[in-house]
């Protein structure tokens, strides 16, 4: 009597696992790399989780790829630098910038909301901002300087004159000089407003609370 055949049993497909896998900052991204068996890769992200990664490179070992997609980003930005008005950073860059920022800080200014702002407006920006969200303006202040001190390191553009006098907020836009008992005029530069809008959600993070 003929034995039974035995039915094939499919083998469960397995995603190929990365070897080598290192993760690197450079300026505003954050390269990942590994060894995926034929090939090795590396590519680039901001710090914002739902912002698309930079176009990833290829190459024959791990630390090739990364020396590859260092040297492509780095001809990036000196790219984008190029097309700056006035020195005025691109939409691209702020908006890459305001991504790479520590979330606490990109949260505070968009709480601010300042691609709202009609720029026809009569009414300051600052006391605008102070109205609508009900946040002193010395406070707003506070939060708009200490973005703009991290954007400078990050854009490598920092405010012109002598470093101890230098105003962080002009690289935010433009000031009128007031004295010191009054907050400055400042009108913010469009490309800085078109950044902001231009950014997705923050991404929500689920709390788990155990019971």
């Amino acid at each position: 009597m003929g034995k039974t055949a035995t039915p094939l049993q499919k083998t469960p497909v397995q995603k190929k696992r990365v070897a080598d896998r290192i993760e690197r900052e450079y300026r505003l991204y954050r390269i990942v790399a590994g060894d995926l068996g034929e090939r090795c890769k590396a590519i680039a992200y901001l710090g914002m989780g739902n912002i698309a990664p930079v176009d990833p490179v290829e190459a024959s070992s791990v630390d090739e790829a990364v020396a590859q997609m260092e040297a492509a980003l780095e001809a990036r930005l000196v790219e984008m630098r190029q097309d700056r008005r006035d020195g005025v950073p691109t939409v691209t860059e702020f908006r890459e910038a305001i991504a790479a920022l520590p979330a606490a800080i990109r949260e505070d200014i968009r709480s601010l909301q300042i691609e709202k702002l009609d720029p026809q407006s009569p009414q300051p920006a600052l006391e605008a901002m102070s109205m609508r969200t009900q946040v002193q303006i010395v406070t707003i202040l506070d939060r708009l300087r200490k973005a703009a001190r991290k954007l400078a390191d990050l854009l490598d553009a920092k405010p012109e004159g002598p470093a101890k006098d230098a105003e962080p907020l002009s690289l935010l836009g433009v000031i009128e000089n007031t004295d010191a008992k009054t907050a400055p005029a400042l009108a913010f530069h469009p490309e800085f407003g078109e950044a902001l809008a231009s950014l997705p959600p923050e991404r929500q993070v689920a709390v788990v609370r155990r019971r």
